[in-house]
């Protein structure tokens, strides 16, 4: 027995000089480092692996250098990445560059995040993505962020936009937190949806959430010829073309209005109907929004609301074939406006451009403001139901629901998005939600890791966008020419960093082998 013991004690030392690796939160981000190819092959059951801010720097670097925009790719986000404050480079930056793939952040954060965008009218686009163009962002979040855009600006994206053929684009369960944003068309989520592109089935924000926001517009302390004639602000989305925004929320939005143009701004969405383009808002709440424009400001052109700046071109009643667009089941209170120079101010909405179809859309008055601000069709539009209430509750936004997708949070003191039943009427964010149950088959759990190499890929060819003032169709888009993309051998090993720093002794086994070691004597006859 003496010798078993001797064996087992030198297997053990044996075992001590061994480590395990631990994914841990990453160490904050250099600024520079960029790791050289990333975990997986891309498809929807092995995604790459995003373990490191320098495996995200690495997808930046691919989009931005136009060697690749990672058309219908898939990413996952294994750990909190820390960018450190360190200058970030959006990921598709520039007009001919943008991200086509699949990101799930898996519920992990994305933190102190500063982007400047350089002074050049190709440089547009800020946020964590520059500008994500028939793909997807899910399950993500962002806390603590500086943004300058020269354009387009959001904590998540600055534009999400798709294809007019069958293309789509969503923002999906994404929640951002402490953010300073300054720009041109700016919102807490996203700055600016389609741009005459894209149907509103097409594109889609939802369950998402900003808080604790503050908007502003560029100066010439930022750029030597800063834009400021439209200034579209929002606390989700700054100006909304054709898109579906749904059960999201904004508190504690702070927006600071400057523009000798356009200049809308709103809780939840700064203009709605973009261009011209049908949308819908449905089952948002803004809460503690505080909206000020005092200087330089166009006297008709500027309207602040606490959940729409400005409704443009919208149509008659909800259920219509022919709606263009609806806002229901949506709720606003804790407004403060201040505008001197316009009276296009409303606790609900600033500014409605044509007609409106609201329902179920409640609001605590704030004395001295109306409901509505200027309202040029109100009378030969009267399909509306808006309650000024003391008080807001479930009950009353629930009215009229099959599903009850609001609750009551005794805590917050209103009510809340139910998510659950949210997603009972809307199938078609169920897969945003559901994990797919044959993700993990057995093949792919015994499948050795994938490594990426960065590939290589002639240029795409993009014609040059053209943007109009406020009937604007900002970006005009050639069809895009990419050559195949060639992939060199997966044969470098991943980047050391990728989320692996923690590292443990192997104490583990000496316990468990000396225990053994202890039985073994104490018990002759364990065999």
């Amino acid at each position: 027995m003496k010798k078993f013991t001797s064996i087992l004690l030198a297997l053990a030392m044996l075992a001590a000089m061994t480590v395990v690796m631990i994914p841990t939160a990453s160490a904050a981000w250099d600024g520079s480092s960029v790791s050289a190819g990333l975990v997986g092959s891309g498809t929807e059951f092995d995604p790459y692996l995003i373990s490191s801010e320098n495996d995200l720097a690495f997808v930046a670097k691919q989009v931005n250098d136009a060697v690749t925009t990672y058309a219908g790719e898939y990413f996952k986000l294994t750990v909190d990445l820390d960018l450190g404050n360190k200058l970030w480079a959006p990921i598709g930056q520039l007009k001919a560059n943008y991200f086509s793939g699949h990101f799930d952040g898996d519920g992990h954060t994305i933190s102190n995040l500063n982007v400047k965008t350089i002074d050049d009218s190709n440089a547009l686009y800020a946020g964590v993505f520059g500008r994500v163009f028939d793909g997807s962002v899910k399950n993500l979040n962002v806390d603590g962020a500086t943004i300058v855009s020269f354009k387009y600006g959001g904590a998540i994206a600055g534009v999400l936009n798709c294809t007019a053929d069958g293309g789509s684009s969503s923002i999906v369960n994404c929640h951002v937190t402490d953010i300073n944003i300054r720009g041109v068309q700016v919102g807490g989520v996203v700055g600016r949806t389609s741009q005459k592109k894209c149907s509103k089935d097409q594109l889609k924000i939802f369950g998402c959430s900003a808080t604790n926001i503050e908007l502003g517009h560029i100066t010439t302390d930022d750029f030597a010829s800063p834009d400021n004639g439209n200034h579209f602000v929002g606390g989700i989305v700054g100006g909304a073309g054709a898109t579906t925004i749904s059960g999201c929320f904004s508190k504690n939005i702070i927006a600071d209005i400057y523009g000798t143009g356009f200049a809308p701004a709103g809780g939840i969405v700064g203009v709605l109907g973009a261009d011209s383009q049908s949308s819908d808002v449905t089952n948002c709440y803004a809460v503690g929004v505080k909206l000020t424009a005092n200087e330089g400001c166009h006297p008709e052109k500027t309207s602040l609301g606490g959940l729409i700046g400005k409704g443009a071109h919208v149509a008659v009643s909800f259920g219509d074939p022919n709606t263009e667009y609806n806002i229901f089941n949506n709720f606003v209170t804790d407004v403060t406006i201040t505008n001197t120079c316009s009276v296009n101010n409303g606790v609900l909405i600033g500014l409605v451009a044509d007609s409106i179809y609201f329902n179920d859309v409640y609001y605590v008055p704030v004395s001295g403001l109306a409901s509505f601000g200027t309202d040029a069709y109100f009378a030969e539009w009267p399909f509306m139901e808006i309650n000024a209430v003391s008080e807001l509750s479930a009950d009353k936004l629930n009215k009229g629901n099959s599903a009850k997708v609001w609750v009551d949070d005794v805590v917050l003191g209103h009510p809340v998005i139910n998510v659950e039943a949210l997603l009972a009427n809307e199938p078609a964010f169920v897969d945003y939600f559901v994990e797919n149950a044959e993700e993990t088959t057995a093949e792919e759990t015994t499948a050795a890791p994938e490594t990426q190499a960065p590939e290589t890929q002639a240029p795409e060819t993009q014609a040059p966008e053209t943007q109009a003032p406020e009937t604007q169709a900002p970006e005009t888009q050639a069809p895009e020419t990419k050559a195949p993309e060639t992939k060199a051998p997966e044969t470098e090993a991943p980047n050391s960093e990728s989320g692996c720093g923690g590292m443990i002794a192997s104490g583990v086994v000496i316990v468990a082998l000396l225990g053994m070691a202890v039985v073994f004597k104490g018990n002759k006859s364990a065999f």
